[in-house]
């Protein structure tokens, strides 16, 4: 782990999971006061849906997997204003950093880009950050919640169409 400022630091660090030594992290924060910050690095949040390989759907129907087993949640001090780099060195370029939304209660991907065998991201906020990796689409059809909710609703409405015609001839 390798954390870079440009002001004073104060920083708790917790890691809950030895599997984490061998991951490269770089965090570069840039703020014009000084900072206190507390990070939590974890392989897996059961809470918020991260576990080993579980897919995660945003809103836009996309759906990402959780396979690089790293989530950081770092908190500073509320008055901070700062713009920071998160990197992780990491095999796959399709990746994505994505923040969780506790408001939607939902990852949310940004834009990330792949250099020199890290993933890139830029950001003026903190959360809940990880590495989700997109869903190749599938050849079968994906038939979304509502016709598995209308099509016995019309079923319904044609069989009361049939017995109220039977009733009248």
């Amino acid at each position: 782990m390798q954390i870079r400022v440009n002001q004073s630091l104060s920083v708790s660090i917790n890691c809950d999971a030895p599997g984490l030594v061998d991951r490269e992290f770089e965090m570069d924060l840039n703020t014009s006061e000084p900072i206190t910050a507390e990070m939590t690095i974890r392989t897996e949040n059961s809470e918020i849906g991260l576990t080993n390989g579980s897919l995660v759907q945003n809103r836009n129907r996309l759906q990402y997997r959780y396979q690089e087993q790293f989530m950081i949640n770092v908190s500073v001090n509320e008055s901070v204003h700062l713009q920071a780099r998160l990197a992780l060195k990491m095999e796959d370029s399709n990746a994505t950093w994505a923040y969780y939304d506790e408001s939607t209660e939902e990852f949310v991907p940004v834009e990330s880009t792949y250099q020199n065998g890290m993933l890139v991201t830029y950001t003026d906020h903190f959360s809940s950050w990880t590495i989700l990796t997109l869903e190749e689409e599938s050849d079968s059809p994906v038939i979304p919640g509502y016709i598995w909710l209308g099509t016995p609703s019309l079923i319904g409405i044609g069989i009361a169409f049939l017995v109220i015609r039977t009733k009248r001839a």
